[in-house]
């Protein structure tokens, strides 16, 4: 089971020797994310330039702020500038986003499975480029194609829903899941069903996961609560919990976040709930997190866990140390298992 971290942090200036602590602790993948007023393509370009070996991703790259030619040129350029160790993982990107910027992006998993179609065709496009979908049609004989040199990125999609994974999964290179989809009843029933194709194949799958680790239990519980009331505030999530005991208290959440924010909303998520959906705790105690997430997903051909950093603020130092953790946690790990 490969492990890789999502640098999900709103500042910039630690992400570059955050990630070289990654790569000097042997994980394997260093993912980088974008909402308005951060672009994880950016993001992975500057990582990439300040690394070595480590793979490095976005995850996800909206589909929803760039026309899919404009992300296929990316993410050529952005392969060409890491030396081959970019993948590009896309996404819907929440509503409420999309909404707030103005942009339309109707029927959004046919549409994503289309643009990410487009995408993956066009970066392996020999000479010129054409494409007739039902959201996109382009015309390019003159389209400036890779070179021998570079190989084409990886295209995965990103998303949580049932409907959305099952459209991707036919045209993707692998699949980005959200942080919710860990949930294990959610992960069995539907997760696995719909990432899997009429074949029977899967395409590679990595699996977020919100972690939180601090020798004080209280504290990373409290990080790991907002972080998963950014996602449980959204309705568009509340299938990942139906029929369960804890879905209840979505209403609440989700009225909660609206009124005074996530920090305020993450109190009403009890805490068997943060153990249910992330890697939290103490050291020793997100090591044995850890495994046995990572026994559960691999038996069901997940090939990497993405421990994304669980923090929405503070000063860079604090980025750092939660890396160290994640680093000391993944090694304990990779120990135990040798």
């Amino acid at each position: 089971m490969r492990i890789g971290v999502v640098l999900s942090v709103p500042a910039f200036a630690p992400l570059a020797e955050a990630a070289r602590r990654a790569e000097a602790g042997g994980l394997d993948r260093v993912w980088l994310t974008e909402t308005p007023g951060r672009d994880a393509l950016i993001r992975a370009v500057h990582v990439a330039a300040h690394t070595d070996r480590i793979a490095v991703g976005t995850g996800i790259a909206y589909a929803f702020t760039r026309h899919p030619i404009a992300m296929a040129s990316a993410a050529l350029e952005a392969n060409a500038a890491s030396a081959d160790r970019i993948t590009i993982a896309i996404g819907a990107g929440p509503a409420p986003i999309r909404s707030g910027v103005g942009a339309s992006f109707d029927h959004p998993a046919d549409r994503l499975a289309e643009y990410i179609h487009y995408v993956r065709t066009a970066v392996r496009a020999d000479a010129g480029f054409s494409f007739e979908g039902a959201y996109y049609r382009s015309q390019l004989p003159t389209f400036t194609t890779r070179t021998a040199a570079v190989a084409p990125p990886k295209i995965y999609g990103s998303g949580a829903g049932k409907n959305a994974l099952r459209a991707i999964a036919p045209v993707a290179d692998g699949i980005a899941l959200h942080p919710l989809a860990v949930y294990e009843p959610y992960f069995r029933s539907a997760v696995v069903p719909a990432i899997t194709r009429q074949d029977g194949s899967r395409p590679a799958t990595v699996a977020w996961c919100v972690t939180s680790i601090s020798e004080h239990r209280g504290q990373a519980v409290q990080e790991a609560r907002t972080r998963l009331a950014q996602y449980l505030s959204l309705p568009s999530f509340a299938a990942v919990l139906a029929g369960s005991r804890w879905e209840s208290i979505l209403g609440d959440v989700q009225a909660v976040a609206v009124a005074s924010g996530w920090a305020a909303a993450g109190r009403l998520i009890p805490e068997d709930l943060v153990d249910h959906l992330s890697v939290t705790g103490t050291p020793e105690e997100a090591a044995a997190r850890l495994a046995g997430l990572a026994q559960r997903l691999a038996a069901a051909g997940v090939d990497e866990i993405a421990l994304q950093i669980a923090r929405m603020s503070g000063p860079p130092e604090a980025v750092l140390d939660d890396m160290d953790q994640i680093v000391g946690v993944a090694s304990s790990m990779a120990t135990s298992t040798e």
